[in-house]
């Protein structure tokens, strides 16, 4: 089997950050689809 035959989608973490506003609009033109935010938190020691 070659790996064309196995692979069915792609994601792409490119940080939600007003700097990445164009790179988020070219991978949105390219066919890339928003789906998730990733949260964070301290951890206060």
């Amino acid at each position: 089997m070659n790996i064309d035959e196995l692979a069915v989608s792609m994601s792409l973490n490119s940080g939600n950050r007003s700097e990445r506003e164009a790179a988020h609009l070219f991978y949105q033109r390219i066919g890339f689809t928003p789906k998730s935010t990733g949260l964070s938190h301290p951890i206060n020691m």
